[in-house]
């Protein structure tokens, strides 16, 4: 009698994922560049001649951050100030920061609101830890007014207290620079 051993080698079939931050690109995994989201298949032969296929898939992150919506503010010195930001794309949870030009935190949402004229950024960390930023400035709309700088065309901000003004030729005569004062 004759005994042979038959050894059956089958075929493995093998899938890897992994999911990186667009700023990762290019990427190289296992031999592979990768310059963008996709899969590449790998055939390995044993030595027994079974074929085996390993396929890599990347999947990039691409979080996105715009500001939009800006109000300025209107009246000098007062804190009307508001943006928001809109976001897209990345994995939730998501981490939102705005900071002031001091690096002060203002916000953990997407909206800034009751803000001073200033430079403001926003950033958004998403649960991979992929990271979007932008950045505004928010300006007075009008200058603070300076009772050396008063002119017929300055605007006064709603709300403003007005003292009574009263002018005085300074020089030339009643055509001449009038030169303003608060009065009492």
């Amino acid at each position: 009698m004759i005994q042979q051993q038959v050894y059956i080698y089958s075929n493995i079939v093998e899938e890897k994922d992994t999911t990186i931050c667009s700023t990762a690109l290019p990427f190289t995994w296992n031999g592979h560049v990768f310059e963008s989201a996709g899969s590449v298949t790998d055939t390995l032969r044993t030595m027994h001649n079974s074929d085996s296929l390993v396929t890599y898939t990347l999947t990039v992150d691409e979080v996105d951050a715009a500001i939009g919506n800006v109000s300025h503010v209107v009246c000098y010195g007062d804190a009307t100030g508001a943006a928001a930001a809109t976001v897209t794309g990345g994995q939730d949870p998501m981490a939102y920061q705005w900071k002031d030009d001091g690096g002060n935190s203002v916000s953990t949402t997407t909206q800034i609101h009751d803000v001073m004229a200033g430079f403001y950024s926003f950033s958004v960390t998403d649960h991979l830890g992929c990271i979007a930023s932008d950045t505004l400035t928010i300006r007075n709309l009008h200058e603070e007014i300076m009772p050396s700088t008063i002119a017929a065309d300055q605007s006064v901000c709603e709300g403003d207290t007005l003292s009574r003004f009263t002018g005085s030729p300074a020089s030339g005569g009643d055509e001449g620079v009038y030169q303003w004062q608060i009065s009492s």
